[in-house]
């Protein structure tokens, strides 16, 4: 769709994919994976001319990220991984920090923090050297996001408050607005529910400004979770209607799955078992399609709210 206007542009070959590859990203931002591939096209590995291993990398990544944004981790991770390759024949120091991020943001989605903590911490320091602050913010986030997992909550939330200054400086309303969301989520394992309920309604309302579903769907699921234990379930019961409402059909399995959790949740209180056991077998199917390791992960939340509906329906 896109390659006859730039080529009688008069583009260059490099040039004509560098534009592909803006077009792309800013796809990619926008959550649009339909015209993302559109503009990135064939993968690499189907050229037939020669092109520079730093555009080979560039284009490995994206692929990569669009394989992510599709639930597919583990292609995910094997084009992240030549982005990186391609990157270091390059020497493209850019390169190598973009696909150590990237390759963090697949291993999170795995549930591997012990080889997400490794890609970090080398995206971070050549991120902090070269000033790139938007970048770094999402490394910080990440972090913040995985010490709160493992209950370093004091850690997590410094590092969480590094990146909401790094976003807030360059002005990136919607890495600020995944870092309100982590925020949130921090504050929700510490029980500070009405300070994580003001970070999920910030997470919320900055979704809302840049327009991505995807981040729209996960702070609107964040903030359900808060209000079911706030004990505002009519609240909850709206925003994850909602969340479910403005996701992609083939994107956030995990969302999804902690949407119709939470909802369970919230007919168990009612009494309301049978839909309850509904949610909860919706739940169980959204987990298993994001992948064998991360439905492990979750599994443990899906059997013991089992076991508390048949316990109290009486099965």
């Amino acid at each position: 769709m896109l390659a006859p206007p730039l080529r009688s542009a008069g583009l260059t070959r490099e040039d004509e994919l560098a534009v592909r590859s803006t077009l792309a990203e800013a796809c990619l931002l926008q959550d649009d994976l339909e015209q993302a591939s559109a503009a990135l096209g064939r993968p690499p590995d189907s050229f037939r001319d020669t092109v520079s291993a730093t555009r080979l990398s560039t284009l490995w990544r994206l692929h990569g990220r669009l394989a992510l944004a599709r639930g597919d981790q583990s292609r995910a991770i094997a084009l992240s991984g030549r982005a990186l390759k391609h990157a270091e024949i390059a020497h493209d120091s850019r390169g190598i920090r973009l696909a150590h991020l990237d390759l963090a943001r697949c291993y999170r989605q795995v549930g591997d923090t012990a080889i997400v903590r490794e890609h970090i911490t080398k995206a971070a320091s050549a991120l902090h050297a070269a000033g790139d602050r938007r970048h770094l913010a999402i490394v910080h986030s990440i972090s913040g996001a995985i010490l709160a997992q493992g209950g370093r909550c004091e850690e997590a939330m410094a590092a969480l408050r590094q990146a909401e200054r790094l976003s807030s400086m360059v002005h990136a309303g919607d890495v600020l607005a995944t870092v309100c969301g982590n925020q949130a989520n921090a504050l929700m394992l510490e029980h500070r529910y009405d300070q994580a309920l003001a970070m999920a309604e910030r997470s919320v309302s900055l979704h809302e400004a840049h327009g991505s579903g995807h981040g729209l769907a996960v702070a609107l699921a964040t903030l359900g979770q808060i209000c079911v234990r706030l004990g505002d379930l009519q609240r909850a019961e709206h925003a994850l209607h909602r969340a479910l409402d403005v996701r992609s059909p083939i994107q956030f399995h995990e969302t999804t799955g902690a949407v119709f959790d939470t909802l369970a949740q919230i007919h168990l209180v009612r009494g309301a078992y049978e839909t309850a056991g509904d949610f909860l077998g919706r739940a169980g199917e959204a987990y298993g399609a994001y992948g064998r390791q991360t439905s492990r992960w979750y599994e443990w939340s899906v059997r013991l709210l089992g076991a508390r509906l048949a316990l109290r329906s009486g099965a």
